[in-house]
């Protein structure tokens, strides 16, 4: 199985998020990566500005979204290490986050060798879903 990371447009990663990810469409846009097998758009990723102040260093990625349209073994972590290498030739940034929650415990970010940071209190996500972050996941490359 051949897995490509590519840009993709807004609208096509807001509709495949919209569907197939719990939260919904992200919020805040810098680019989007589909995840292709071959020609077959099989998930999305969306990235931008991080939504926390501290992080918002101009330096900084946060996937906002990655959902997949399809279960296929070891995919998500394909898809992760994909994304990666397509940052590290086409962005400047150097430190990407992400965030997972009790109830997603963040396995396809430790497959991809991304470190965690435990949580503490937290705010609700903002698409009115009563989880809460609980770990920061960041890689720098």
């Amino acid at each position: 199985m051949t897995i490509e990371v590519r840009p993709i447009k807004w609208r096509t990663a807001r509709r495949v998020c919209e569907a197939h990810h719990y939260l919904g469409a992200p919020v805040g846009h810098k680019f989007s990566l589909g995840v292709f097998d071959d020609i077959k758009l099989l998930g999305a990723m969306t990235w931008g500005q991080p939504i926390s102040r501290s992080l918002d260093d101009g330096n900084t990625l946060e996937m906002t979204r990655f959902c997949l349209m399809v279960r296929r073994k070891n995919l998500a972590t394909m898809a992760m290490s994909r994304a990666v290498k397509w940052i590290k030739r086409n962005r400047d940034e150097k430190r990407l986050v992400s965030y997972s929650d009790a109830e997603h415990d963040g396995t396809i970010y430790a497959a991809a060798n991304w470190t965690p940071i435990e949580l503490r209190g937290g705010v609700p996500w903002r698409s009115g879903s009563k989880r809460r972050a609980t770990k920061r996941w960041e890689m720098h490359i």
